[in-house]
């Protein structure tokens, strides 16, 4: 049947769910196997072999067995025979060699006692040299394994549920309280800070000063700002070429504390190029990329907010006068000369 390990019942024949009735009752070595019509509906070698397998487990695990059967070569071959009629006792115990008349291969016959050795009744009287045995069930064992073990699964996993669902209840907390902080710090960045150049300036050996501001629209809920790093670009050729730029107070402390007054951050500026576009001859286009980092503490661990701001301005070379600039700007004499121009962002 080894062929047939992966066969649904219905496809198998009638001898194959017989013999693998059998193997399956196996499984626990019963001492007492009870067989309804065994060879019932098969053909002679499909019966040969269900009456051999049941003879060699009779005789190789000393099991007993109690077999139903209306048919009489089959009693025949049994070590004791009792006849039923209508669910009754209607004949005494007797040896199997009684049946040897109905049998074509047996040669001796039978003739039965004029009277049962017993009165008529629904069981048989027990033999005296028996000795009672309490039945054990079938499989008896192995449902108090699964019981058990199935109780342990229930405990395990009740304790897995249980640790699930705290840690998912402790997640979600930490998940909101994260997101509250950023929301709040969102709202400090983009409500509260003001961030703007305040200034730009000349230095005496050609570079330029720029100095940028931040201020707090609310005193009463300061706030701190990692930063500000500010990156500079010139434009060239319709593009945006970067420009050395640092800090001018040469600062470690790079946490400022924004309250109610302005707090300026200085910046030195390096530019040496002669070829730039001039959207208003003479002057430079500039661009400065502000980066600053928005914490409502000084140490903040999930209540950040990164601001990006962008300004734009024109800024008049040193190299050239006011002069200069009114000339190619074709203003008046005497005009203002503006030292750098603010743009809004485009």
């Amino acid at each position: 049947m080894a062929e047939r390990w992966d066969a649904y019942p219905g496809e198998l024949s009638g001898g194959q769910q017989r013999r693998i009735a059998v193997a399956r009752s196996l499984i626990n070595r019963p001492t007492l196997l009870l067989a309804d019509e065994p060879t019932n509906d098969l053909d002679e070698q499909a019966e040969w072999e269900v009456l051999t397998l049941l003879e060699n487990l009779h005789r190789s695990h000393a099991t007993t067995l109690v077999i139903v059967t209306h048919d009489q070569t089959l009693a025949a071959r049994a070590d004791r025979v009792v006849t039923l009629r209508s669910g009754r006792l209607v004949s005494a115990l007797r040896p199997a060699h009684a049946f040897a008349e109905v049998v074509p291969h047996c040669a001796e016959a039978y003739a039965p006692d004029p009277a049962p050795a017993v009165a008529d009744g629904p069981f048989e009287a027990g033999p005296e040299a028996l000795t009672v045995v309490e039945p054990t069930p079938p499989g008896a064992g192995f449902v108090r394994f699964l019981l058990g073990f199935l109780g342990w699964v229930a405990v395990v996993a009740g304790a897995l549920y249980a640790f699930d669902t705290l840690s998912a209840r402790f997640q979600g907390q930490a998940l909101e309280r994260r997101v509250s902080e950023r929301k709040q710090a969102e709202s400090l960045a983009m409500q509260q800070l003001r961030a703007d150049i305040h200034d730009v300036v000349y230095q005496p050996d050609g570079r330029y000063e720029v100095t940028i501001y931040l201020e707090n629209f609310a005193p009463d809920k300061p706030f701190h700002v990692l930063g500000p790093e500010l990156h500079a670009f010139v434009q060239v050729d319709r593009g945006w070429q970067p420009v050395p730029i640092r800090r001018a107070d040469h600062s470690k402390d790079r946490v400022q504390d924004v309250r109610g007054d302005r707090r300026l951050v200085p910046f030195t500026l390096q530019l040496d190029t002669d070829r730039y576009d001039e959207l208003i001859p003479g002057y430079f286009h500039l661009r400065f990329t502000n980066v600053m980092v928005v914490s409502e503490s000084a140490e903040p661990t999930d209540d950040l907010f990164e601001r990006t701001d962008d300004y734009y301005v024109y800024l008049k070379p040193q190299r050239l006068s006011d002069d200069d600039i009114r000339a190619r700007n074709q203003w008046t004499p005497g005009a203002i000369v503006p030292r750098w121009i603010p743009m809004p962002a485009h």
